[in-house]
């Protein structure tokens, strides 16, 4: 995922740690669609944990608008995500959570955060064998333990 950020003119990163309120730490991430990965820091690894994307929808029509700060305060696997994350921190023994995100619909580019999102699980999916191992559910499939199980 990395090498795809520098691709995107808006981009960045801030880490999140056990105690840390995410939406303060979280609070320079634009207000625009895009994706966002979490990595894991635990026992001298980096490792891709989580591949999530927020994107607008058409406000006119009544559908919400889920832009990249929403979307990572918002939830993860359906749970509000600063709880995820707390979870997460208790449960593994986690040092940090680096959390890239980058904006890829705007006046430079004008690629749909979903399809970004599923680009990077895919690479991600034919390098390891596996999605990240937090993603359970994207777009009309479910993933069950980091297993593909279309429904």
């Amino acid at each position: 995922m990395l090498d795809i950020i520098d691709g995107y003119k808006i981009n960045g990163n801030f880490f999140f740690q056990k105690g840390e309120d995410l939406a303060k730490v979280s609070k320079k991430v634009p207000n625009e669609p895009g994706v966002f990965g979490i990595f894991r820091l635990m026992k001298g690894r980096v490792e891709l944990v989580y591949i999530g994307y927020g994107e607008a929808k058409n406000a006119s029509k009544g559908m919400d608008i889920a832009t990249l700060d929403y979307a990572i305060n918002d939830k993860i696997n359906g749970i509000n995500s600063q709880k995820f994350l707390d979870k997460k921190l208790t449960e593994e023994p986690i040092d940090a959570l680096d959390i890239y995100y980058m904006v890829t619909y705007d006046e430079d580019h004008h690629e749909l955060p979903a399809f970004v999102a599923a680009r990077i699980i895919n690479d991600h999916f034919e390098m390891h064998g596996q999605i990240p191992v937090w993603n359970k559910k994207f777009w009309n499939g479910w993933f069950i333990n980091s297993k593909i199980k279309y429904f």
